[in-house]
């Protein structure tokens, strides 16, 4: 009877059991889970507190989720609770490079905002150029990124950013100075942008000047790959090259020009379009080549032309040569054609044109120069008299003396400056008459009526000639054509 006691009470031993717990740390350790089993046969539950020293035990000591062990401890059983959960690494953001100059030029905010502002169409499409020295892009560095900790208390490395660098062999750029995350131009001119970086460049390439580029004012050199249409200023401190034609338009180059194709005005029976010009007007300081010249006012050092100039008046210090080609319709036909030295075509007028003038001999500039002087020697000869007048008048006055002073020093600056020019003046007539090496030459023939100026000397043709050339007879001082 004592035996079968014992038994059931062992058995009932056996079946009493205290509640227990585990924790399971993932392999990345950014999570913590927990497995409580409850107690049977009247066995001992676990608290909150017990259940806490077991976490800790195994070594999770950041990110305790501490709703959840208490939650797992009121219900005394738990499968796989997530107790706790680490705090990821923040990745370092990627570096990049800032432009600091803009890719278009907008309108300014004041011709936007007035309504009644007129804008000039031919102005929309500018061009930014930058100086040297002037920022062009920063380089912003990678972040290192927000290291993170695991449920263990472990740090976690974040990922830096992924590095990016200026693109090499950007021209007209250089780091500056004092920055080496910063690009700055090492020239004056056109930024060229690039997905890394940005170059300088002297030389500004389109396709065409139209209203879709706009007016171009460039200190660099100029190559247009098509026209440049009419109403258009095109403005550059280098040479200029075109493509096919210059029509109505306003060319301005420091250098030189060279058209491939022509250089056409819209003619006297044209209406003025968007720009209001009816000729072009191209001037070069340096050479200007084209196929032909029509209805333009072109000036430059040197004019060289293969075909044709028509109707059009060009400017020349040092020589005009027409007919460099093969072309059989090189001439000079109609207009006004200056130059200091030389001037040489094939045929010289048409029959069909108005009255052909060339001129050589005489530095065009000067005798620009020599028509202002003389303008204003006869509106200095004027002002004299009347401040002659005037100070006449105001020495009679004796309450007048400050006046009288006042006048009396204008006059003196009168007399002075009319001094001055008349000085000039002579110094530029004795240089208009030295033309003995001046000459212009029609190495074909003669057409309609010529009018040829050497010097202060003109001759008028008009009748058939055959190929000869125009210079001053030294001994007699006159034109003649041999």
């Amino acid at each position: 009877m004592d035996s079968d006691k014992k038994q059931e009470e062992k058995k009932q031993e056996e079946k009493k059991q205290d509640a227990s717990a585990s924790v399971r740390v993932s392999l990345d350790k950014m999570s913590a889970y927990l497995t409580v089993r409850p107690a049977t046969g009247g066995g001992k539950p676990m608290d909150e507190a017990e259940l806490l020293k077991i976490i800790v035990a195994a070594g999770v000591v950041h990110g305790l989720l501490t709703a959840e062990v208490s939650r797992a401890a009121a219900e005394q059983n738990a499968d796989q609770l997530p107790i706790a959960s680490g705090t990821p690494s923040e990745n370092g953001e990627n570096g990049r490079l800032e432009f600091l100059v803009s890719k278009t030029r907008s309108l300014k905010d004041e011709e936007i905002d007035d309504s009644h502002k007129v804008v000039d169409l031919h102005d929309l499409g500018g061009l930014t150029t930058v100086k040297q020295g002037e920022p062009l892009m920063r380089r912003h560095p990678p972040g290192a990124g927000k290291p993170g900790r695991d449920v263990l208390g472990g740090e976690v490395a974040p990922h830096p950013g992924r590095d990016v660098q200026f693109s090499r062999n950007l021209e007209g750029t250089a780091p500056a100075a004092d920055d080496p995350d910063l690009l700055v131009a090492a020239c004056d001119g056109l930024p060229v942008f690039r997905r890394d970086g940005v170059s300088v460049t002297d030389v500004l390439s389109v396709q065409d000047v139209d209203l879709s580029v706009g007016n171009i004012d460039f200190k660099g050199s100029v190559t247009v790959k098509g026209s440049i249409t009419s109403g258009m200023h095109v403005r550059a401190g280098g040479d200029i090259v075109v493509g096919d034609t210059i029509e109505a338009a306003v060319v301005d180059s420091g250098a030189n020009i060279t058209v491939r194709g022509g250089i056409t005005g819209a003619g006297a029976t044209a209406q003025p379009g968007a720009g209001g010009a009816e000729k072009a007007h191209v001037r070069a300081a340096g050479e200007i080549r084209a196929r032909f010249i029509e209805n333009a006012v072109v000036g430059a050092d040197s004019i060289l032309v293969d075909n044709e100039v028509i109707q059009s008046e060009l400017t020349a210090t040092n020589q005009v040569i027409v007919g460099g080609g093969r072309s059989n319709k090189s001439a000079i036909r109609g207009g006004n054609v200056r130059a200091g030295n030389l001037v040489r075509t094939p045929v010289l007028g048409a029959d069909t044109a108005n009255e052909t003038s060339v001129g050589a001999g005489v530095d065009p500039k000067l005798v620009d120069r020599m028509g202002v002087l003389k303008k204003s020697l006869d509106a200095g000869a004027e002002e004299l008299m009347q401040l002659v007048k005037v100070t006449e008048m105001l020495a009679k006055r004796p309450d007048k003396k400050e006046m009288l002073e006042r006048a009396n020093n204008s006059l003196a600056a009168a007399r002075q400056k009319l001094k001055q020019e008349k000085e000039e003046l002579m110094t530029l007539e004795s240089a208009y008459d030295q033309v003995l090496h001046a000459r212009v030459e029609v190495t074909r023939a003669i057409e309609g009526v010529a009018r040829i100026t050497l010097g202060r000397q003109t001759v008028t043709v008009s009748e058939p000639r055959g190929p000869g050339v125009f210079r001053v007879d030294e001994a007699t001082g006159k034109i003649r054509y041999e």
